[in-house]
């Protein structure tokens, strides 16, 4: 995961990060980030102003301050549908499951307020509920969605922060399952539970 992917939004204005060398650079108010000292600490510094050390902690939670943009997300994305999940054994024991990716399809990605919509460049259009979907991860720069009764959906967002894109994904679906009565998530992976 770059930088960027990380603190995707400025902590301070909120608005969109870019990425700046191996660091990040606020498109709004031109702060930069960039690895600090040891311990999780990033350095801060202004456009007119030296730097400052903060924990990586400290920064995440001020940026989620800014919450939910409440705007669709979209991205070009590469989706992969895997098939049923496969066991894995060990010594005539199953000691998990794999999902077995297929072939890499690509399209765009459009996360609403209650859906996201993943349309094939030449192929059709899938729709899932958000209040559906039995499981959400993300891995590496790929969201991860598990609609019921099919298999695991991985979508590789072209330029996008999928920290992003999971923090609001989450944030939907929490809201969605509170107004459903459904109770407080604890947990969305490997299933969402309440």
């Amino acid at each position: 995961m770059g930088f960027v992917d990380l603190l995707y939004r400025c902590p301070f204005c909120g608005a969109d990060t870019v990425p700046d060398g191996e660091g990040a650079r606020c498109s709004g108010c031109e702060r930069a980030y960039a690895v600090g000292g040891s311990g999780g600490r990033v350095l801060v510094s202004g456009k007119d102003r030296g730097g400052t050390e903060l924990h990586v902690g400290t920064l995440i939670d001020r940026m989620e301050d800014w919450g939910d943009e409440g705007h669709a997300l979209k991205s070009s994305t590469v989706a992969r549908f895997s098939g049923k999940a496969r066991p894995v054994c060990y010594r005539n024991a199953i000691i998990g499951f794999f999902e077995e990716g297929g072939p890499r399809i690509t399209g765009n990605i459009r996360l609403g307020q209650q859906d996201i919509r993943f349309t094939e460049d030449a192929g059709p259009a899938h729709e899932w509920r958000l209040l559906d979907l039995t499981a959400v991860q993300a891995a590496s720069a790929a969201i991860q969605i598990l609609p019921p009764g099919e298999g695991l959906v991985s979508f590789q967002l072209v330029g996008e922060s999928s920290r992003r894109w999971e923090d609001v994904l989450k944030h939907r679906i929490r809201r969605l399952w509170q107004s459903a009565g459904r109770g407080e998530i604890r947990e969305f992976q490997p299933q969402i539970r309440a």
